[in-house]
């Protein structure tokens, strides 16, 4: 009985520390710096790979969406006997988009590249004359009042059609209907080499543009991709888009 009394006493005179194990030692000053050192880190690596990644993704949204806009130019073109809308009618002020929004040829969304902003004007953007500054640019010719017809072209795919677009300083009223601030996308690409001229070429894809050609393939295009130069007339034959369009370089 006394060893038994003994036992129990020892029991409850044990230390805390044995009797409820061991106790957790905190993380110092110094881990815990490590710990944030090591988690900077890895976002810093990260960050540059996730937006590499959406880039490249919205570059692909946009190439598809150029080639949807190519497959309703195809339907229209031949509709009409290979001829397209024409790209400005100047005393109206209608462009080649009308036709093919009017016609049902194709909806106004998908219209656009992704990667410049589109606005939040809400229902305003399904007015066609907001496309002005929210689809490609039609390009190719010099003179926008005409039409293109498909089967004028010695180099279907050589003869650029649509282009990543942008204008430089769109008219202030863009901001209050279509919601955006700064640079647009624009409707019409002219071929005039002038480094000034607000309407250009947008490289906005990592250095490249997207491009649908005559023959309706769309890839992305750099300054030096060769193009014809006057899409009627082999004897011009071919330059680079540096030589027939002022370029925006466009850093993601």
């Amino acid at each position: 009985m006394k060893t038994s009394c003994n036992i129990k006493n020892l029991l409850f005179e044990l230390p805390p520390q044995s009797q409820h194990g061991r106790q957790e030692k905190a993380f110092t000053l110094i881990e815990l710096l490590v710990v944030i050192s090591i988690i900077a880190l890895l976002i810093a690596i990260l960050l540059p790979v996730l937006k590499s990644a959406k880039a490249a993704a919205l570059q692909s949204v946009c190439l598809s969406n150029i080639r949807g806009v190519g497959i309703s130019l195809s339907v229209y073109a031949d509709d009409y006997g290979r001829a397209l809308p024409i790209t400005y009618i100047a005393s109206d002020g209608e462009h080649w988009v009308y036709p093919l929004v009017g016609g049902k040829y194709m909806d106004i969304a998908g219209m656009s590249c992704p990667s410049l902003p589109v606005g939040d004007g809400g229902a305003a953007l399904t007015d066609e004359k907001l496309l002005w500054y929210l689809t490609y640019g039609m390009g190719a010719q010099y003179n926008p009042n005409w039409s293109i017809n498909l089967n004028d072209s010695w180099n279907p795919a050589k003869s650029e059609l649509l282009l990543d677009s942008i204008h430089l300083a769109p008219p202030v009223w863009v901001e209050a209907l279509v919601g955006l601030a700064g640079p647009t996308q624009y409707f019409l690409l002219s071929k005039r080499f002038d480094p000034t001229f607000d309407l250009r070429v947008d490289m906005r894809h990592h250095g490249a543009a997207n491009i649908l050609f005559m023959d309706m393939h769309a890839s992305a295009g750099k300054e030096e991709t060769q193009v014809t130069q006057f899409f009627q007339y082999p004897e011009y034959g071919l330059g680079s888009l540096r030589d027939f369009y002022a370029i925006n370089q466009y850093q993601n």
